[in-house]
């Protein structure tokens, strides 16, 4: 099971994925445009996604930018 944490609660961190505000699907795969950060500085956020294609860089952006993307963290929850 999966919980959210509102963008106004976020704090960003490495390991961690993160919703866009409007979520684009690959109509192939099924699968979001959801990122997980990878490298985190003051200003500096690289991420993965599903939408980077193999062999390439993995993108960096300014943590204004990627907080102005982000929507929601997805939290995992553990069941029973």
């Amino acid at each position: 099971m999966t919980a959210t944490k509102p963008v106004d609660q976020l704090t960003l961190a490495v390991g961690r994925l993160y919703k866009g505000r409007r979520r684009r699907q690959n109509p192939f795969t099924g699968e979001y445009d959801d990122r997980i950060i990878l490298y985190l500085d003051e200003t500096t956020v690289q991420y993965d996604s599903y939408f980077v294609d193999s062999g390439r860089h993995y993108p960096k952006t300014t943590r204004v930018a990627f907080l102005r993307w982000a929507k929601e963290e997805v939290v995992e929850q553990a069941s029973g």
